[in-house]
């Protein structure tokens, strides 16, 4: 009997115990990678919030489709192009100032593994609308920044690349997705690669 109260008082003795580590509170600590939480839903606002954002793009896929929302990066990076009759070699057009970016053409890039090669097509060949009126037409040069980037919306979010790919087999010497020879053809551009793009 004095062995089952003292293992019940031990017992009792170990939960309080074992609650108080629990409940106790760690000092606080500042996180490595601070989030911001929403207090109204409680969930982790690692996206803008597309309701109080300004929408900054609309833009257009080669299918005729497209739609518009916020893209967060898109500001304050130049845009180094080259176009005939123009007085620099190469000019620098800051984002903030264009209107629309129409693309027309590609540059293609090559990496090859054994007999398979992926052959990137970036945009390269494009017209472009300044705010201020003016037009550019076949200005000429990479634009890293727009070859990928996703837009949120009120729908969610959408990642959009302006690039596509193709397979070029190395041992039969044509693309796979229509066994062209032709390495040099202008390929049909996939239907959800975007064409167009107008800022606001």
């Amino acid at each position: 009997m004095k062995k089952t109260v003292i293992l019940l008082l031990l017992n009792l003795t170990f939960v309080f115990f074992a609650k108080e580590i629990i409940i106790t509170p760690k000092d606080p600590k500042n996180p490595d990678n601070p989030k911001i939480i929403n207090e109204e839903n409680k969930t982790r606002d690692e996206e803008p919030e597309v309701s109080k954002s300004k929408i900054n793009l609309e833009y257009k896929k080669q299918n005729g489709k497209g739609n518009k929302g916020v893209v967060e990066n898109f500001k304050d990076f130049y845009l180094k192009l080259s176009w005939e009759n123009n007085e620099y070699a190469e000019q620098e057009i800051l984002i903030d100032f264009v209107k629309t970016i129409k693309i027309k053409g590609y540059t293609m890039i090559k990496k090859t593994k054994d007999k398979l090669s992926i052959v990137y097509y970036f945009p390269y060949l494009y017209d472009i609308s300044l705010k201020d009126g003016k037009l550019i037409t076949d200005a000429k040069g990479r634009i890293n920044e727009i070859e990928s980037f996703t837009v949120y919306n009120s729908m969610g979010k959408e990642k959009c690349y302006t690039y596509f790919i193709r397979y070029w087999l190395e041992d039969k010497q044509f693309f796979s997705d229509n066994k062209s020879n032709d390495y040099l053809e202008s390929p049909e551009v996939p239907e959800n690669v975007v064409i167009l793009m107008n800022f606001n």
